[in-house]
């Protein structure tokens, strides 16, 4: 009943940004990390994502949203291939937001320091996540695996087996079936991500980050897989 009330409030532009002030961020990560149903689930993103995007452009929301351990919950649940279409989607707007980190110019204004040290934070987040790194890129080669029919993007099948290459990376994020073709799916959104985390993992010193994501991008870990 709070969450719909919350919902509610912030659904005026003004309430949104003074909500996300207050310390509504970290409640909400810490009830996506529980065991909660997917009504309620799907609720506490809405307002996580109504609250974040209400000032995307504000620095402090965002390094708000990693100090709260948004990138960990987020991944975890998208990884674990249990996530809603409606939740995959939000969560990937979220995380999009998160990694402008990366950008130079959203950081300009940082010492050089500070700036690395949420670097370091950021990349820290996703060390583990073999499972949503793998999603992406099981998502990154459905992508192509479409057609169109009616003006609607239609996965394509070979042989009854819709997915061919889910032995190796597994399932990918849900599709939305019914998505326009002028949308931007959360497809491509996911594309974005994974480009952005290669970057953002092997382009550094550290080469436990780099190990971490290219021993989860490429496999390494899976008995009687070859590297590619």
């Amino acid at each position: 009943f709070a969450l719909k009330t919350i919902q509610k409030l912030i659904s005026i532009p003004s309430s949104a940004a003074a909500v996300a002030n207050t310390g509504i961020v970290a409640s909400l990560i810490q009830l996506l990390q529980g065991n909660i149903a997917e009504n309620v689930q799907e609720v506490a993103f809405d307002v996580l994502h109504t609250v974040a995007l209400s000032k995307s452009g504000d620095l402090n929301i965002i390094v708000r949203l990693l100090s709260c351990g948004t990138v960990e919950a987020i991944a975890t649940l998208l990884g674990s291939a249990t996530a809603s279409l409606h939740v995959t989607e939000i969560g990937l707007d979220i995380l999009l937001l998160v990694m402008t980190l990366s950008d130079p110019s959203v950081t300009s204004s940082l010492h050089p320091s500070a700036k690395e040290g949420m670097l370091q934070q950021l990349r820290d987040a996703f060390v583990g996540q073999d499972q949503f790194v793998r999603a992406l890129a099981a998502t990154m080669l459905g992508a192509e695996k479409t057609r169109i029919v009616d003006n609607t993007l239609i996965p394509l099948s070979d042989n009854g087996n819709r997915y061919p290459f889910s032995p190796l990376y597994g399932h990918p994020l849900p599709v939305n079936e019914t998505r326009s073709v002028g949308a931007v799916g959360h497809q491509y959104k996911a594309i974005q991500i994974l480009f952005k985390l290669s970057s953002l993992m092997c382009c550094e010193t550290r080469e436990h980050h780099k190990e971490d994501f290219t021993n989860a991008f490429l496999l390494k870990e899976i008995r009687g897989s070859s590297p590619i």
